[in-house]
């Protein structure tokens, strides 16, 4: 589990070639084939529009071709071994989230976990969110003001790719706080970026930033990191969306289906996590984990070991939780090469911005 010493920077990967325009105009207005451009020594401004409103940034393809780094992590198997690696190592006993049965209070109210909608009506969901951005003008043309404030960290073939810095770092990775950055600047502040585009907040707008609170889930030797999103405006209490990474050598992809897996915990398993019931016991402990980290305090929340991910939430009394089948994610190597996943309707950097943006608040006096 990370803790805060330093704020490790994020990636500053460079867009290889121009940044593409896409008017992003706002909710209710239309833009024709016909909208004029004005040019002013490489400028371009939207006829019309505000200057904020006008992002030279192909959104919509963006978020359907990046890939997630294909880090190397020194002493561990790669990433595409780890895709093969079934069950994890035992985990410990976490004596912080066991309950005892004699203080009833304190026992963990889920009871149930049902899938989250079909694969084709949660695609569709997304596709029809995302599609206000499909028809986008982009050319190729120098970037405004306020373009390069938008931190697209992740890369994308012909948008945004890795620069020497970003190679030298993703080539070794060594601890917690190289995984940190990996969760947070890559992944994390992408999806802020990228949401607050869509919600088309001015580039000076601070909000949407995923805040670690490992906190609210402690114990020793854990294996989580629990990012999340405020519900309101500096109240980290009350959570919009919980991101939970665990590392994919930590947790295989057998763990996952039984983490996403429709079941009901009996004779109080969830709150026992007794390895001696249990053969491998990560998914109840993974459970346990999302279930403490949002219980009186928010229902929407991701899951992933990095190159898996399920999404889901929890009822208005957290005694029942939807989950969506496990996604896979895109993950592109350091010289560009992309490795697909397999297609459900929609990619993992859409389900996160999706996710996001029907999560988020505007910010306070916007």
């Amino acid at each position: 589990m990370y803790t805060p010493r330093r704020q490790p920077t994020a990636s500053t990967s460079k867009r290889t070639l121009s940044a593409t325009p896409s008017l992003c105009s706002s909710p209710g207005s239309s833009i024709s084939g016909d909208t004029e451009i004005a040019d002013n020594e490489g400028e371009y401004i939207p006829h019309s529009l505000s200057p904020w409103l006008y992002q030279r940034f192909p959104i919509r393809a963006y978020l359907a071709n990046s890939g997630f780094p294909l880090f190397k992590h020194l002493g561990k198997p790669s990433l595409l071994a780890l895709k093969d690696l079934q069950f994890a190592l035992d985990w410990p006993t976490y004596r912080l989230l066991t309950r005892k049965l004699a203080d009833p209070s304190s026992l963990r109210t889920l009871k149930k976990v049902i899938r989250f909608g079909t694969r084709q009506e949660l695609a569709t969901a997304v596709n029809r969110e995302l599609a206000q951005f499909s028809e986008d003008r982009m050319a190729l043309k120098p970037p405004i003001e306020g373009e390069h404030m938008l931190s697209m960290n992740l890369p994308c073939d012909g948008v945004v790719d890795f620069n020497e810095e970003d190679k030298q770092f993703l080539a070794a990775l060594q601890n917690e706080d190289d995984m940190f950055r990996i969760y947070k600047g890559y992944v994390l502040d992408t999806v802020t970026a990228a949401t607050r585009l869509m919600r088309r907040y001015p580039p000076g707008i601070k909000c949407l930033d995923f805040k670690i609170t490992n906190r609210f889930c402690p114990d020793h030797r854990t294996k989580w990191d629990i990012f999340t999103l405020p519900k309101i405006d500096n109240n980290d209490e009350q959570v919009a969306l919980a991101v939970i990474f665990v590392p994919p050598w930590e947790f295989g992809s057998g763990d996952f289906r039984q983490f996403v897996a429709e079941k009901t915990f009996m004779n109080n398993s969830l709150d026992l996590l007794d390895r001696r019931l249990k053969e491998h016991v990560a998914s109840d402990v993974m459970w346990a984990v999302t279930y403490d980290t949002l219980y009186q305090r928010g229902t929407r929340f991701v899951v992933s070991n990095y190159v898996n991910w399920a999404f889901g939430s929890f009822n208005y009394d957290w005694t029942e939780a939807r989950v969506t089948e496990v996604y896979e994610a895109n993950l592109t190597d350091l010289e560009g090469n992309m490795n697909w996943a397999p297609h459900k309707g929609a990619t993992v950097l859409e389900l996160l911005c999706y996710w996001t943006y029907i999560c988020a608040d505007k910010p306070v006096g916007y």
